[in-house]
Formats: C-alpha cells, structure tokens, sequence
C-alpha cells in the first residue's frame, strides 16, 4: 500500500497475518501491536521510512496504529466522541513525517455512516458524516482529501481555511473551473497538494493539476491575509491542530525562524 521516498520501505497487508513492512534488505517483518495481536494491516508509510501507520483488524475496537520502524515500537491512536465514547478508526494516510493521519471512525451502531477525521499529535477532528471518508493528505497536512457517503463516491476537499466542500465546487469557487465529470473516487494528494487523483466506479481515472500558490497562502484559501498569519504563527508555537512540522517551510526538517522569515518575505510582498 506505500512505499517510502527513497524506495527502500514497503508496508503492506501480509494476506491477513498483519500488517507489514520490508526493509532495504529485503527482509520482511510482520506488525501487529500488544494490545491487539491478532492482525493489523498498514495502509501507508512516512516519507522518511520511519513510521509506518495503519489500524487493527479483528478487534471489534479498531484503531489506528502508528510504529516506529527504527525504535521497534508501537503507538496505540483511539478515537472517541467528544463524550468519551469509543469509535472503531481506520487510518487511511498519513503526511511527511507521520506526525498527521487521516482516515475515517464509525461507531458500533449498525448501519452508522462513517466520518472522515484527522488526528495529529495535538488532537482529533471530525469532517462529519457527510465526508465519510479521508483518503489522503499533503506532506504538510494541510491539504486533506477523501470521498463522501454518497452512493457515486464523490470526493471532497479541504484545507485549513477552507471548510469541506466536493471537488467540484472547490474547483468552480476557488480556480473557475467545471469538470467535465463527476471526479468521484479521490485516492491520492502529491505531498505539495497540488495533484489529486483519484477513479470513478474502478473503471476510469482521473487527475487534476492546479496551478501553484504562494507560500504565505498557508491555509491555502487563494488569498494572502491576516488569517495566514494567524493560522502559520499558531502552527509555528505550538497552539494548532496541525503540529509544528506543518509550518517548516523550507522542509529541512526543523521549523526554525529561517520558516518565519521565509513566510513573513513571502506575505508582506
């Protein structure tokens, strides 16, 4: 199901053994977690290899499961309502660095319609039921994609400035342009969130290319203002949902002042 940037990790699903993943050896290793050792299956891998994430199976809890490859560890992620009920969670992607995972929960009433969430290590959001499901994230998660309950599977789209909304609309409001179709199916969002593809029906592909935006744009709402700044400065203290690798600008890998001042460039031009 993934592969990481340079090639030398695959996760996967070990035909119902659990989940796994191979390294540059070749050598493959089954993942499963303590708390649910009958069998897990990983659905995606950050970009560096480390941390590859996925979600129990057979467990009528379900959850989402993060491992780190390199310590040999695993972290349990379970979702809940905001009363503290459980949900069962089944994460679908993740952005650069693991720190985001996207997917969707459902409770355990029979014929509930699932909800597309997001969970980062400074907590856990909902896309309501309407967006049942997220499918894929950019590298810095603030691009977030996936398909509604719908019976044709239409996608969706949102950042942080832009609240849920279909693919078309999305297209129509903020590029002015009509599809010629139903782009239904979304499955997949180029780690700077500018490709999204997707299939309708397992018959027929499709992708979409949009045109570049500034870096200041940073919840990307086609627009450089104050709400950027607000939402970039949050992220680079510490005080946002995303965590605070979504505000390093350059991808070094650190976010430093050198983010700060590349954005603050950007923004006041």
């Amino acid at each position: 199901y993934g592969v990481s940037d340079d090639g030398s990790i695959l996760v996967g699903d070990a035909n119902g053994l659990g989940g796994f993943y191979q390294d540059a050896a070749l050598v493959t290793h089954v993942l499963n977690t303590s708390e649910s050792p009958a069998s897990a299956v990983v659905k995606t891998v950050s970009h560096d290899g480390r941390f590859a994430v996925g979600s129990t199976r057979g467990d009528p809890n379900g959850f989402f499961v993060r491992w780190d490859l390199i310590a040999g560890t695993s972290e349990v992620i379970r979702l809940e309502t905001p009363l503290g009920l459980p949900l069962r969670g089944f994460a679908m992607d993740c952005n650069a660095d693991g720190s985001i995972v996207v997917g969707y929960s459902m409770s355990f009433e029979l014929g509930d319609t699932p909800s597309g969430v997001i969970w980062t290590t400074n907590g856990l959001a909902s896309f309501g039921q309407e967006y049942a499901v997220a499918t894929a994230t950019s590298a810095d998660g603030v691009v977030i994609g996936g398909m509604t309950a719908l019976l044709d599977g239409s996608s969706w789209i949102s950042t942080l400035g832009i609240p849920p909304m279909p693919f078309e609309i999305y297209l129509q409001t903020y590029f002015n342009f009509t599809p010629p179709r139903n782009l239904g199916g979304l499955i997949s969002i180029s780690g700077d969130g500018r490709t999204i593809l997707g299939a309708v029906d397992g018959s027929e592909g499709w992708l979409v290319r949009l045109p570049g935006s500034r870096q200041a744009d940073f919840n990307r709402d086609r627009a450089v203002d104050f709400f950027d700044l607000a939402d970039f400065v949050d992220c680079f203290e510490g005080r946002h949902l995303l965590p605070v690798s979504s505000a390093d600008l350059n991808r070094d890998g650190f976010t430093d002042f050198f983010d700060f001042i590349q954005f603050v460039e950007d923004f006041e031009r």
